[in-house]
């Protein structure tokens, strides 16, 4: 976009696509507002066919420190809790942006579900630091909820030969443990090769 240049759609597109392409923002924004000449009201103006062009461009917050907080997650740096720290996908001096948060959410609570964490809730909130408001803490809140707990084990179909106590004897997930996605796939592809 040039001054004076006529406010063309393209132009528009190639400045905000050129502005998101930079990855330097948080957000970035564009609006036209007219120009209102001095003791002018804006209604007024609008006659002139003349416009204020703003591209508004949220500066970057950078990540100096994450933090995982919530009850039920164990004490210290339990393995869900070093997981999830894991799965942040945000590292120190990394840019926080809106997308990011909502990327976070999403996979702590695959990560969560995988767990046997079926009613968590986490909340990704930037805290900017006091020194510097173009730095941040990470504060993620989750509530994971109750654990879930394998009530018993069922099968379905033709067992053949086998009886459901022999083949649930071949498998590590036993009622009354907590599940675990990653613990289920493994008994299925044990049972596929034993069977």
């Amino acid at each position: 976009m040039n001054l004076g240049a006529p406010l063309d759609e393209l132009a528009v597109r190639r400045t905000l696509s050129n502005a998101h392409a930079a990855a330097r923002f948080a957000a970035v924004e564009f609006y036209v507002r007219p120009i209102a000449a001095a003791g002018e009201d804006v209604a007024s103006s609008a006659e002139t066919n003349e416009v204020i062009a703003v591209l508004a461009l949220d500066a970057p917050l950078r990540l100096t420190s994450t933090r995982i907080e919530g009850p039920g997650l164990g004490p210290g740096p339990s393995r869900t809790r070093r997981a999830l720290r894991r799965s942040l996908g945000q590292r120190v001096g990394s840019f926080a942006t809106p997308s990011a948060l909502s990327e976070i959410e999403t996979d702590l609570l695959a990560l969560l579900r995988d767990e046997g964490y079926f009613e968590a809730q986490v909340e990704p909130r930037p805290i900017p630091t006091e020194a510097d408001t173009s730095l941040y803490e990470l504060s993620v809140r989750i509530e994971p909820g109750r654990r879930a707990e394998i009530a018993g084990i069922a099968f379905d179909g033709d067992l053949g030969a086998f009886s459901p106590e022999a083949l649930a004897d071949r498998l590590k997930s036993r009622p009354g443990r907590t599940y675990q996605r990653q613990r289920a796939l493994d008994d299925a592809q044990s049972l596929e090769r034993f069977l």
